[in-house]
Order: structure tokens, then C-alpha cells, then sequence
């Protein structure tokens, strides 16, 4: 379930995230089928980022797993947008169990 939100700041338009997706998973080592990114047009003032990820997880993911699709996500999207990789930052949300609706329904992944 990576589910990355990224805020795009000067891309006017807004390109599109196809292909971020296969290039992403293949680079971490997941299924492209649970993954999922957006691309959101933003406006900043102050120190900003043109490429800003909000990148939410499951809390039963190992600590080397999240920071392998941290990084990654970092990569991949300073690739695809043509920007240098300190022009992107990744913020990790992790989300606990019962904090997730799908389908419909409250999902719990850690047997609460």
C-alpha cells in the first residue's frame, strides 16, 4: 500500500505520473500493483521544494523497507521530473492499524 502524494511546485503543466509507477516498484523491489502515485500542482513561498512526497505506509513495514522506498521515491521523481535529487523531499507518513479505509471498511493489519 505505498501511496505517494506528491506536491508539484513550477510545472506548469503538470506532467503526468505515468511511468513513475513501474520505475518506482522496480527500483524498491515491490508489486507496481499496490502502489500508487499522485501528482498535485502546489504553490509555495519560502524555502520550498519543487517536488514535495507525502509518502504513506502501513507501521508492520521493516525500518530498511521504508527507507528503501523513501529513497527511491526520491529518485525516481527527481528522474522523471528532470530536477536534481536536493530539489525533492520525501516526508514518511506511517500509519497504524485501524487508521486506513478501503472499500468501504476500517483495515487492520497487526491482529487488533
Amino acid at each position: 500500500m505505498p501511496i505517494a502524494t506528491c506536491i508539484l511546485s513550477g510545472f506548469d503543466p503538470l506532467p503526468a505520473p505515468a511511468g513513475v509507477v513501474a520505475t518506482w516498484a522496480e527500483a524498491a523491489g515491490c508489486d507496481p500493483a499496490l502502489m500508487t502515485v499522485n501528482f498535485v500542482a502546489g504553490q509555495q513561498d519560502g524555502a520550498g521544494y519543487p517536488a514535495l512526497a507525502y509518502l504513506a505506509l502501513p507501521d508492520l513495514w521493516p525500518e530498511p523497507q521504508v527507507a528503501t522506498l523513501a529513497e527511491t521515491l526520491a529518485k525516481v521523481l527527481a528522474a522523471h521530473l528532470g530536477i536534481a535529487i536536493d530539489q525533492v523531499q520525501v516526508l514518511v507518513q506511517v500509519l497504524s492499524s485501524g487508521r486506513v479505509v478501503e472499500d468501504g471498511k476500517l483495515l487492520r493489519w497487526s491482529g487488533d
